[in-house]
């Protein structure tokens, strides 16, 4: 009986034991599995993570290169403006240069005709002048030489007057004078009477030569 007891005394035991293993083995399993499903959690959250960060990270990439895009275009954009007004500038400058350069010959040609048509009207001047002056000089002369014909034939007549007064007074005996007074004073006041009588006193002087 003893024996009986003893050998269910062990078998329960055996039993006991491997049920305690049996259950250990079991935790262990599911702690082994939590541990799979925990650290498979994980992983997937971090891929995940991983998978929204890149996707972050692409997007910022895109919008800088989209930035980057506008703002090379309007730098582009400055650049070609800049150019325009550039040459727009060195256009207008260059129409400028050639509108003065036209303008300063125009000038000049103007001044080298002005003093040109000067100088002929200063010529002219001088001539008309000279001939002025030659005129002037001419008549002059002319005036001189007439002035000096005039006083030699008028001291020839008065000289011719005075001796024919002499000779019509030689011929009058006193009666004779203080009659013909009159006619000595007529004689010197009146040409035309003065005339006549000295022609007629040529023509006499003529006769008697």
């Amino acid at each position: 009986q003893r024996q009986k007891e003893e050998e269910a005394a062990l078998d329960a035991k055996f039993m006991a034991e491997t049920k305690a293993r049996l259950d250990k083995e079991e935790a262990e399993r599911a702690r082994a599995l939590a541990d799979r499903l925990r650290r498979n959690e994980e992983f997937v959250k971090k891929l995940k993570e991983s998978t929204t960060y890149q996707e972050d990270v692409e997007r910022r990439k895109e919008e800088e290169r989209a930035v980057l895009r506008e703002v090379q275009a309007r730098e582009a954009k400055d650049r070609e403006r800049d150019q325009r007004k550039k040459e727009a500038s060195r256009k207008r400058q260059q129409m400028i240069n050639e509108t003065n350069r036209k303008m300063a010959e125009e000038k000049q040609k103007a001044t080298k005709e002005m003093e040109k048509a000067e100088e002929a009207y200063a010529a002219k001047c001088r001539r008309e002048a000279e001939v002025v002056l030659a005129e002037k000089e001419s008549k002059a002369m002319r005036a001189a030489r007439l002035k000096k014909q005039n006083s030699f034939v008028l001291k020839k007549q008065i000289e011719e007057q005075q001796q024919i007064k002499a000779e019509l007074m030689s011929d009058m005996n006193g009666v004779e004078r203080s009659i013909n007074k009159e006619l000595m004073v007529k004689i010197d006041t009146d040409p035309v009477l003065r005339s006549k009588i000295m022609e007629q006193h040529r023509k006499i002087a003529t006769r008697r030569g």
